[in-house]
């Protein structure tokens, strides 16, 4: 059945693509020959082949029974199926060659739509079909296929290479980057005995580039591979790639990796490079000049010590810039180059130093430039409060190429002992960057954080002296309640300014200490600097800590002299439609694909929510009542047909100890859909339910008493959704064994559902169902939405 279904699927799309392409008689009658040859050595070969091996005892497991099936499929796929040829990318290889090219680099924020097999508009639904069973056959591993055959349909579960919720990359000198949700919020968690350790960054187009800044010598005599600090390629390829150390292959892992980088730097191993051949550096056809850099130490002599790169604003690419004479020549395009480069002050010091960068040099004919330390003016930031501990700071800058970041920076431990200058001309689209925290405290607990960012446009900063009073700030009082018993608490909070793109955001740690608690956060507000504010529960492990659950809001501009109130970690937990960051959140169709990337554990005030990596997930979508889709992960991405239909997609976690709230939550929606226009995925017409009970820091109510629970039904933003029509709530005492309708004083958005709680403790679950006036509905249930405390 299932070779006669792949057949059929291939006579249709011989067909489809030959109908109206005036192909000959004689020209269709071979290619029919052909599939029939194909046809009858599938049927006869591999039967055959599986009963042979089967028999000779060399297959003894079910499994190797299907790679076999599946290996002939994907062969008959493969050269049944029409291949798109393949592009041609450039590539940078040598130290002193760059190559100009259009970037093959993926940014996060592009429609995962892009990301498939080709699956843009333009692509048929039958190619997308071939790919995929070609897929099958020559890759047989990662991502999950499951066909479902239709009258004559067949229908795709592909999981998109989309992004996880939290990754972490182990660099080789043992610091662990940690990347977020959309891979644009990162963390450094530096390792043991390297706590004053700085980091390099450079970013162009969505790649990222770490470097230590001890491992600049070692870069630039060759000792060590540049893409072990490419953390793009890094998150791509997993956190263990095959390494050749000092000659002999071999795997080193994450924990291993600190001690490695000890024996490099003292000498005692020669080089470490990734065991996978280098790309080779592809030159444009265009007129080049040489480029020569000279960089001066702060005591006026060449530097033998410095970390430098030149990016391509024209095009793409990025050079590493290094000779031990502190003099380097270069051949490069024509075009234009940014220059980011790191002196430090002393070899046996190499964290703090100066950071000097030209935003534009426009090479247009051979040209010398001189990076001179002594240019450098220092960076003086702090905070009212004296006892305050600094921690990581960032100075960094940016150029906008056409809506993209291209950049870099210093991540340091704090701003003492860092310098920064301005070198040639200010440019137009050129963002400079200095940002610090502080902490009461630099480990562990801590009652109160500062946040401080200052952005300057066109030019870099040569150095910065300020010093806030609390009335120049803003005070957030942070209220964060808890879920389960022993966890502690964590605020964080990333800077950005509206309308100016950059490369990445790294996180600064606030307040922390142990659930339930209020804290306090300042926030500077200068130059309209917007700060989104995240939240996390954890429970302290052996190594690292557990994140149970994790929120971010919206980046919001406070205003200074002001105090804030903020209510974190309060339930109902559930899934929420927050602001969108990107077009392809939250659930979406590009041209004949409906993803879904829901925010799980949203709160009660909305925002985005997601809970341990160890919840279980599970997505559903059905079309006209039949099921077309599955995935078993936190999101879903599903082929449709282009005719308007009527979908269920039906989503649920479930989540165990140390987690007692929202342990099971299921959400369905019903609604249509049609063929969407265009390259930009457009927001479907769904709305979330959100329940938002007064609960104590401890996500209780008092039993034993009539208790009101506000309900708000909220459409998804930018959709198509209507006007809220119908809502009825039930509510549940035995963890949804049994349920009772309850009543429900409506109100445009919602209403109040009036629940009585019985006397004793327990958890209290609940269900809501609403419908919009263009017939679309939402169905959402909650087990243990929040607790109940002895009356």
């Amino acid at each position: 059945m299932l070779l006669g279904w792949v057949f059929a699927i291939g006579l249709e799309g011989w067909a489809d693509r030959h109908s109206d392409q005036g192909a000959g008689a004689d020209e269709l009658a071979r290619e029919a020959n052909v599939a029939l040859l194909l046809l009858a050595a599938e049927v006869v070969a591999g039967p055959a082949v599986i009963a042979v091996v089967v028999v000779c005892g060399l297959l003894r497991r079910t499994a190797s029974v299907y790679l076999v099936i599946a290996l002939d499929l994907g062969v008959l796929a493969v050269v049944s199926a029409e291949a798109e040829p393949p592009r041609r990318v450039g590539s940078t290889d040598g130290r002193n060659t760059i190559a100009i090219t259009s970037s093959s680099l993926r940014d996060p924020a592009t429609p995962w739509s892009e990301h498939l097999v080709g699956c843009r508009a333009k692509t048929s639904m039958l190619t997308q079909r071939w790919v995929a069973a070609a897929v099958v056959g020559a890759t047989l591993v990662g991502t999950t296929i499951t066909w479902t055959a239709r009258s004559g349909e067949a229908t795709a579960k592909i999981a998109a290479p989309r992004p996880a919720r939290e990754q972490t990359v182990t660099l080789l000198t043992g610091d662990r980057i940690i990347v977020h949700g959309d891979s644009r919020r990162l963390e450094v968690d530096r390792a043991p005995g390297r706590e004053k350790a700085s980091f390099l960054t450079r970013w162009e187009r969505g790649a990222l580039h770490v470097v230590p800044t001890d491992a600049a010598a070692l870069l630039g005599s060759g000792r060590l591979d540049p893409r072990l600090f490419d953390v793009t390629r890094l998150l791509r390829a997993g956190d263990n790639p095959p390494l050749v150390v000092a000659g002999d292959a071999r795997r080193v892992r994450p924990e291993g990796r600190a001690a490695l980088w000890r024996d490099l730097a003292a000498g005692r191993l020669s080089t470490v490079r990734l065991d996978e051949p280098a790309p080779v550096a592809a030159m444009p056809d265009a007129e080049t000049y040489e480029l020569t850099i000279r960089y001066l130490h702060r005591n006026g002599r060449p530097a033998t010590d410095y970390t430098s790169f030149a990016h391509a604003l024209d095009g793409s690419g990025t050079e590493t810039l290094y000779d031990s004479s502190g003099t380097v020549t270069v051949q490069l395009p024509r075009g234009r180059y940014q220059l980011g480069t790191f002196i430090p002050h002393a070899a046996d010091d190499p964290f703090a130093g100066t950071m000097l960068v030209q935003p534009v040099v426009e090479l247009t004919g051979p040209r010398t430039v001189v990076m001179d330390a002594r240019l450098g003016k220092p960076v003086s930031v702090s905070v009212p409060e004296p006892d305050a501990v600094p921690g990581d700071a960032v100075i960094g800058y940016s150029t906008n190429v056409a809506g993209e970041a291209v950049g870099g920076g210093l991540i340091a431990g704090s701003t003492e002992r860092q310098y920064t200058a301005q070198v040639g001309a200010p440019a137009d689209g050129f963002t400079a960057l200095v940002a610090a925290g502080w902490r009461q405290a630099a480990e562990g607990d801590s009652a109160y954080a500062y946040h401080l960012a200052y952005y300057q446009h066109g030019r870099m900063w040569t150095g910065l002296d300020r010093h806030p009073t609390h009335r120049e700030l803003a005070t957030v009082r942070t209220r964060q309640a808890q879920t389960a018993a022993g966890t502690t608490g964590l605020v964080g909070a990333y800077y950005e300014l509206p309308g100016v793109p950059w490369g990445m955001r790294w996180a600064q740690p606030g307040a922390a200490g142990p659930l339930p608690r209020v804290a306090t956060e300042y926030y500077n507000t200068d130059a309209g600097v917007h700060w989104e504010v995240f939240v996390s529960e954890q429970l302290t492990g052996e190594d690292y800590p557990t994140t149970l659950q994790w929120h971010h809001a919206a980046p919001v501009a406070y205003r200074p002299g002001r105090v804030y109130q903020e209510d974190w970690n309060k339930g109902v937990f559930a899934p929420v439609f927050p602001p969108r960051e990107h077009p392809t959140l939250w659930v979406t169709r590009s041209a004949d694909l409906i993803m879904a990337t829901p925010s799980w554990y949203g709160d009660a005030a909305g925002r985005d929510g997601y809970g341990p990596e160890d919840a279980t997930y599970s997505m559903r979508l059905y079309q006209d009542g039949e099921l077309v889709g599955e995935s078993d992960r936190h999101f879903g991405d599903f082929p449709v047909p282009a005719e308007p239909r009527r979908y269920r997609l039906e989503i649920a976690a479930t989540r165990g100890q140390p987690q007692t709230l929202s342990t099971e939550i299921a959400t369905a929606w019903t609604f249509g859909s049609a063929h969407v226009g265009g390259d930009t995925p457009v927001a479907l017409p769904l709305s979330a339910v959100r329940f938002t009970p007064v609960l104590d820091d401890r996500n209780a109510a008092p039993g034993g008493r009539a208790y009101p629970v506000p309900v708000v039904v909220s459409p998804q933003p930018g959709s198509a959704a209507g006007a809220l029509t119908e809502l009825s709530v039930d509510v549940s005492y035995d963890d949804g064994a049994t349920w009772r309708r309850v009543e429900v004083r409506r109100t445009g958005t919602g209403g109040t559902a009036w629940l009585r709680h019985p006397a004793g403790p327990g958890y209290v679950s609940l269900r809501a169902t609403a419908t919009d006036s263009e017939g679309n509905s939402v169905t959402q249930t909650v087990v243990r939405a929040y607790r109940l405390r002895a009356a």
